[in-house]
């Protein structure tokens, strides 16, 4: 997905023009930087990028984790972490924000496309995934009938309006019972 707008957060400026550089040569858009938790979100809200690199020690008041997990879930963007070295504890931190990838320094061009790449894929298809959902949950609580999905368990895990006026069960009460919980 080559010639894709990416923002760059990073402490270090010497890094961030090395990088630049590399993701230009690789084909991509560099659509904006920054240097402070505080600058990210208005410079991402303005540049419109398709993948933000964000520094996980990135200086200010956030820092680079807090930061990623406020573009991903308030941007609804793919964040790909940068750093030199992380420790377990720092990877399964940065892992609870859903990450898509990332980056080591000394920088690599193959690795930096390959988690490019790949992390435009998978934020691709995610969101067809999402739109499908969206859209099978539209046919179905659309449906003139009573509608009960069950998981492989016989499980409850969908119920539409119909079923839930006809059974008297909310949604919510639903989730996880049995067909036969629910009309015993």
């Amino acid at each position: 997905m080559v010639n894709s707008g990416i923002f760059i957060a990073t402490n270090e400026i010497k890094n961030a023009y090395s990088l630049r550089e590399q993701l230009i040569k690789l084909g991509y858009r560099v659509v904006g930087t920054a240097t402070f938790t505080d600058d990210v979100m208005a410079k991402i809200e303005e540049s419109k990028p398709d993948l933000v690199l964000t520094d996980i020690n990135l200086n200010g008041a956030r820092g680079g984790i807090k930061t990623g997990e406020l573009v991903h879930s308030s941007l609804n963007l793919p964040v790909i972490y940068l750093t030199d070295y992380a420790s377990q504890t720092t990877i399964q931190r940065a892992g609870s924000t859903g990450p898509f990838g990332y980056i080591f320094r000394p920088y690599d061009e193959k690795q930096i496309y390959a988690t490019i790449e790949t992390a435009l894929i998978r934020y691709r298809l995610e969101a067809e995934l999402r739109e499908g959902r969206r859209w099978l949950n539209a046919v179905l609580n659309g449906i003139n009938d009573g509608v009960i999905a069950l998981d492989k368990h016989g499980e409850i895990r969908f119920i539409n309006p119909i079923a839930r006026q006809l059974t008297g069960w909310s949604e919510m009460e639903t989730m996880g019972k049995t067909l036969y919980q629910v009309f015993m």
